[in-house]
């Protein structure tokens, strides 16, 4: 890839308090500028790159306008999951116009 060429990424993220979002590394591994919305809303908010982890793939997002936190819950995250537990998984697949929802079992770890 011409990393001198533009290219638009996108990826789910999760507000985790203190005007913080988690999302993955690789969702703005060659970033230049972040924007992030809330889901079913249009209206986009411009974002820095706190704090990057290629080896874990994760970055947490810092929005610089407050307003983007208005009526929005941060997510609480509690045990990792054990054997034979229920989980949901949400992600943005590639080439998906909208978060993707998969419930299953835990059957390995």
């Amino acid at each position: 890839m011409d990393r001198r060429s533009p290219v638009d990424a996108s990826g789910t993220g999760f507000v985790i308090g203190d005007q913080r979002i988690l999302t993955n590394a690789h969702v703005v591994e060659y970033n230049t500028y972040i924007a992030v919305k809330i889901s079913g809303d249009a209206k986009r908010y411009e974002a820095r790159a706190a704090f990057v982890s290629h080896q874990a793939d994760l970055a947490m997002l810092e929005v610089l306008d407050s307003e983007f936190f208005e009526g929005v819950p941060a997510l609480e995250i509690g045990p990792s999951p054990t054997l034979r537990d229920e989980v949901t998984v949400v992600g943005f697949p590639t080439g998906g116009e909208e978060q993707s929802h998969s419930s299953g079992i835990v059957s390995r770890i």
